[in-house]
């Protein structure tokens, strides 16, 4: 999905409904038990949010807000927390 996003962006930016899925589907999986699934799907979030921010998209702060609550979803995982304060300051 990502990839898909990343390459057809104006497409996918067309489509309120597909932006939607793809978010809801990687909001589901951050809030997934398995630890190593919710760092990946972090990581591609911080992946498309940095592409996306740079060309002023559209759905970058619906990134940027599925990260803050992931981050504030997480206060007892100190992993989960430390990567997602790694990405932010690498991004910014």
């Amino acid at each position: 999905m990502n990839e898909l996003w990343l390459t057809f962006t104006e497409y996918v930016d067309s489509n309120e409904d597909m932006v939607t899925t793809i978010i809801f589907m990687m909001k589901r999986a951050v809030r997934d038990r398995n630890r190593n699934l919710r760092l990946t799907v972090m990581g591609q979030l911080f992946r498309i949010l940095e592409e996306l921010g740079q060309k002023k998209n559209q759905s970058a702060p619906l990134i940027y807000k599925t990260l803050i609550f992931s981050l504030m979803e997480s206060p007892n995982d100190p992993i989960i927390r430390e990567a997602i304060y790694s990405n932010f300051m690498s991004l910014f």
